[in-house]
């Protein structure tokens, strides 16, 4: 069986939406996929401090990369500002506007630790 990678959300900066809950799992199952605050976007991110069209993830071969597109307040991984794409590794954190999400490659239930 094949597992896909997921991401995580760790930290909201503003709690009470209940769509941004810390431990909400976004399964990446397709080729490329949106993350905003457009309700079309493939992982929505219901803030005022996520764009639009924040980054997109795009499966990439054997690995996933990310990449800023366009937003105001930038994407960051592992706390660095990213300026093209850029490669996701097992447990990076991604800051989306005050949004942070983990990047795991298999799920809990798939892993050996209990």
């Amino acid at each position: 069986m094949t597992t896909l990678p997921f991401f995580e959300i760790i930290q909201v900066a503003f709690p009470g939406v209940e769509a941004l809950r810390v431990g909400r799992l976004f399964q990446l199952d397709r080729e490329r996929m949106v993350i905003g605050r457009k309700p079309e976007c493939d992982i929505w991110l219901g803030s005022s401090t996520v764009g639009r069209q924040h980054a997109a993830v795009i499966k990439a071969q054997d690995k996933y990369v990310i990449e800023d597109l366009a937003s105001r307040c930038g994407t960051r991984v592992n706390n660095l500002q990213i300026r093209g794409p850029t490669d996701l590794h097992d447990g990076d954190i991604v800051g989306i506007g005050r949004v942070y999400m983990r990047f795991q490659l298999e799920s809990p239930s798939d892993s050996s630790e209990v």
